[in-house]
């Protein structure tokens, strides 16, 4: 299979230690499963941590990375497993404690293609109001960006520079963009913001094996 997503969605544990989002299909085996999130609070980074991601599969998780610290609010990781088999998936992310006036969110993404791999990860954040700029992505070539952003009472248009997603209604959503490169590109995923608040964005770039340059 091309290399595409094929689904998306985000799960919120408020007042909880975890979080969990559930595919509305059936991910298909050995397509590559990212989990993107992390507990957040109102007041101050969290000091709880990603103690892992589980699913009802029981694949493996591996992290990608973080911890990512936007020094307000929220404490972002990114983590990954391949589907072992073809059926329903429910990702479960587990944090350390429940965060004060807080709690866990994630965000989960099914990517299809041949030996799928990292090729960049970026992390952003900020408190204005207007078109901002998130997390850039630099690819080197043909690849896919998925995002995830958490929000705190913003709004937010995730088609923004041609990113393709969901969004609540609080501003928690996931977003997605075919990325072009042929050389060194950058890829920069906008926030549009009604008010001036907090939002955090932790976004990857991802290519099949073949296609990944030294």
């Amino acid at each position: 299979m091309a290399l595409a997503l094929v689904q998306s969605i985000d799960g919120a544990g408020p007042g909880a230690a975890t979080a969990v989002a559930t595919f509305a299909s059936n991910v298909t085996a050995g397509n590559k499963i990212y989990a993107i999130g992390g507990p957040y609070k109102n007041g101050g980074v969290p000091t709880e941590t990603v103690t892992g991601v589980t699913d009802s599969q029981g694949n493996t998780y591996t992290l990608v990375r973080g911890p990512d610290d936007d020094t307000v609010h929220t404490r972002g990781y990114i983590y990954v497993a391949t589907a072992g088999s073809t059926g329903a998936c429910a990702v479960t992310l587990t944090c350390s404690g429940i965060p004060a006036a807080g709690g866990c969110i994630v965000g989960i993404f099914e990517v299809s293609g041949t030996g799928v791999t990292v090729e960049d990860s970026q992390a952003g954040n900020g408190s204005t109001s207007g078109v901002v700029t998130g997390p850039t992505l630099t690819t080197a070539g043909t690849a896919l960006g998925i995002a995830f952003q958490f929000s705190f009472a913003t709004t937010n248009s995730s088609n923004n520079n041609a990113w393709a997603g969901s969004v609540t209604a609080n501003g928690d959503g996931v977003a997605s963009k075919a990325l072009t490169g042929g050389g060194a590109v950058v890829n920069a995923f906008n926030v549009t913001a009604s008010v001036a608040d907090h939002w955090f964005i932790e976004a990857l770039a991802v290519k099949e094996a073949s296609a990944v340059v030294p």
